[in-house]
């Protein structure tokens, strides 16, 4: 059994970590992240590719089926389709159910645009 806690660090699926999981044998894998998307769709295939490789088919059917549809174009069946697809691996508990003593979240937005050589560093 395979169980990465704190998944979002192998949201880049060409960083060390997620190549090095995903040598890793296990006939189960489970995976704990408090924040599986930050940024891009992107980061959910990279998580779910070594989860359960195939479910989302390779990075450039992903983004031609999904992550460019959805961020591009907004299109919204897609992403319902994309919800429906993944719904059954996911278990998703709101701070409120965890942890009722803890504050409301506060929440603040601040766009900061990569270009150039940071955008492809990025990516």
């Amino acid at each position: 059994m395979l169980i990465c806690d704190e998944a979002q660090f192998l949201k880049n699926a060409n960083a060390k970590a997620a190549q090095a999981v995903r040598a890793l044998t296990a006939h189960c894998r489970l995976s704990l992240s408090g924040t599986p998307v930050e940024n891009h769709l992107g980061e959910l295939w990279a998580q779910l590719h070594w989860l359960n490789p195939g479910l989302l088919g390779s990075r450039t059917t992903f983004d031609t089926a999904f992550r460019t549809p959805i961020e591009k174009a907004g299109d919204q069946s897609r992403l319902e389709l994309l919800q429906r697809r993944i719904a059954p691996f996911l278990l998703r508990r709101t701070k409120n159910v965890v942890a009722s003593d803890l504050p409301a979240k506060t929440s603040t937005t601040l766009a900061v645009r990569l270009e150039g050589s940071q955008r492809d560093l990025y990516e």
